[in-house]
């Protein structure tokens, strides 16, 4: 188990963490619980409906 610990840990080390997604900025941090939903929308029966909606909980 403390080999594979010591592979995980090297792991980490090499891991560019500099990139968050555009939804960092948006997310209230201090909540217990944080869920993101992405539901598409049907462009055959609505064409000029946005491509993705996006909802922060």
């Amino acid at each position: 188990m403390e080999e594979l610990f010591n592979y995980n840990n090297e792991l980490l080390k090499i891991i560019n963490n500099k990139f968050f997604r555009f939804l960092y900025s948006k997310i209230d941090w201090s909540q217990r619980m944080i869920a993101i939903k992405r539901t598409a929308w049907n462009r055959q029966n609505n064409p000029d409906a946005p491509e993705d909606k996006i909802r922060i909980a």
